[in-house]
């Protein structure tokens, strides 16, 4: 056995150098960079999870309405504000309190001033309790006005000791006031002018140029009673309770004649087939009833007067125009500007005109209550379907306004003048403009139409308070 040994030998002018200061120092900076940016990392993390939820929640239906319209106003301990809206919402860990300013009086926040926790969720009530009526006279009858439509209709809410929303029977309370009904000179002016921009005279709707000047002359008017108004037209369901309950036949039914229908979304001439229990589509419950006479609507009222032992009755066309603009002097009541989103948002109309933006064109009238509500809380006062109104029509009826003061609580004409009656509203069938708060329009009342329904009026004493 041979043993071998390896010696190395000294490889000369090389040396190993030694460690380098410098390097130390560099590498543990970067190892401190590195545990900041980790901690940092842990910090964030930490603080935004550090926020907790909120449930906003109404207790009546007024409440929710009068929420959805103000928005609540929370401050956190910086004075930050954060608005609230109905339903769950996450808002940094903190105190809060309530920011009163602007809240409609008679809504009551339940807790006012609350404190949050991480990953608590929290429930804020609202519900609305009408003020206390002062021992003063009734609020006074004041022109309408937007910004102040829902604080008159609380007043008036409070004084007779109502609630704004019936909910049982779905009714509004309407307040007395004064507006200006019809159309200025200045607006047709201004509409004309705006929608031959769009298109040529020939393109217009059928004798729309000549019928809006049934509008003028704008005259003042003062709604003396306050009343509560459908929030919706009256639905399939309301109208098949009273044909059950009084084994009633409508007049299109009993004559024959039948109604107008649809067929493929199209208007079709009148046909015996055609009832409100076949439009020419399948009614909801919620749907709009339709096919009707002006008096099949009234023997509906009558038989509900009768049940509820109130008195409800069709609209007048003063009352309905006051209702629609809800203290607006615009030509619809969410403005004059027909944008592409904006009439959506409100109403059912359609448009064929291929210079306009493409509305909604449905092919049939749509459930009820699916649009916004104007300042009163009404749904569907522009479009769905047009309404009935309790005056007869007379195209010169506004010529009969005083010299001087409001025209009050006007009726319509008189009954030399009763052929047709008023219609209002336009319907899914009309193109925008013959929806304006303003616009005009009469059928024959003994006939059924598909795109006409109707809302109801409960009138209100005033032998109160």
């Amino acid at each position: 056995i041979t043993e071998l040994e390896l010696q190395v030998a000294p490889v000369p002018d090389i040396r190993v150098p030694p460690p380098r200061r410098g390097s130390w120092i560099f590498a543990g900076l970067g190892c401190s960079l590195l545990t900041v940016v980790s901690l940092l990392c842990c910090l964030g993390i930490f603080f935004g999870t550090d926020r907790g939820q909120v449930h906003v929640r109404a207790e009546d239906e007024t409440a929710k309405a009068l929420i959805d319209n103000a928005g609540l106003i929370v401050r956190d301990h910086r004075q930050k504000e954060h608005t609230l809206k109905l339903g769950m919402i996450w808002l940094p860990s903190g105190g809060y309190d309530v920011d009163p300013t602007g809240l409609p009086k008679g809504l009551q926040i339940e807790p006012n001033t609350f404190a949050l926790h991480r990953g608590e969720t929290l429930e804020i009530k609202i519900r609305y309790v009408p003020p206390t009526p002062s021992k003063s006279a009734r609020p006074a009858i004041v022109v309408m006005t937007s910004d102040q439509a829902k604080k008159i209709q609380q007043e008036w809410a409070a004084y007779l000791k109502l609630d704004i929303v019936d909910t049982r029977a779905k009714m509004i309370l309407i307040p007395p006031g004064e507006f200006l009904m019809g159309s200025s000179e200045e607006q047709l002016k201004a509409h004309a002018s705006d929608l031959l921009k769009k298109f040529k005279k020939d393109k217009m709707p059928d004798g729309y140029q000549a019928r809006v000047k049934n509008e003028t002359p704008q005259h003042l008017v003062r709604i003396s009673k306050p009343f509560y108004l459908g929030v919706n037209e009256v639905t399939f369901g309301q109208f098949s309770r009273f044909k059950n309950a009084k084994g009633y036949t409508t007049e299109p039914e009993s004559s024959g004649k039948g109604g107008t229908g649809l067929e493929a979304g199209q208007l079709v001439a009148r046909k015996r087939e055609f009832t409100w229990i076949n439009p020419g589509y399948t009614p909801s419950k919620d749907h709009p009833v339709t096919n009707i006479t002006w008096a099949d609507a009234e023997r509906y009222c009558a038989w509900l007067s009768e049940q509820e032992k109130k008195v409800y009755r069709l609209p007048t066309e003063a009352e309905w125009e006051y209702a629609c603009r809800a203290g607006t002097t615009s030509l619809w009541c969410f403005g004059d500007e027909l944008r592409e989103v904006t009439p959506r948002d409100f109403m059912w109309y359609h448009w064929s005109y291929a210079a306009l933006k493409p509305g909604n064109n449905p092919a049939t009238p749509q459930a009820v209550g699916r649009k916004k509500s104007n300042e009163f809380g009404l749904h569907d006062m522009h479009g769905n379907v047009a309404e009935m109104c309790a005056d007869y029509w007379g195209p010169s009826y506004y010529e009969r306004r005083p010299k001087e003061g409001p025209m009050i609580d006007p009726q319509g004409p008189d009954a030399a003048s009763r052929l047709a009656r008023v219609v209002r509203g336009g319907s899914f069938l009309d193109p925008a403009q013959l929806s304006r708060s303003a616009y005009r329009n009469m059928l024959e009342p003994t006939l059924g139409y598909c795109q006409v329904g109707f809302r109801i009026v409960c009138e209100v004493p005033l032998n109160q308070p």
